[in-house]
């Protein structure tokens, strides 16, 4: 599989890949900073949604007022 590829870069990710899999330790330190990215990257998107629908409803009022005061 390694000469496959023909490129130094993957044939050298690939065998690191093989020694992170083979020790137990860094392959669980491996997942549980994956899993710490997974959960900030839907904290981050669950965040930025509320901030936008915040937004929105600010928006929403700030017009009803603007129409408010226009058509007194």
């Amino acid at each position: 599989m390694l000469q496959q590829t023909g490129v130094k870069q993957i044939q050298d990710a690939v065998v690191v890949l093989h020694k992170m899999s083979a020790d137990e330790k860094t392959r669980e330190l491996a997942e549980m900073r994956e899993k710490a990215l997974h959960i900030e990257a839907t904290e981050k998107a669950h965040a930025r949604a509320e901030g936008e629908a915040i937004g929105l409803k600010e928006g929403e009022r700030k017009r009803e007022r603007a129409d408010f005061q226009k058509n007194r």
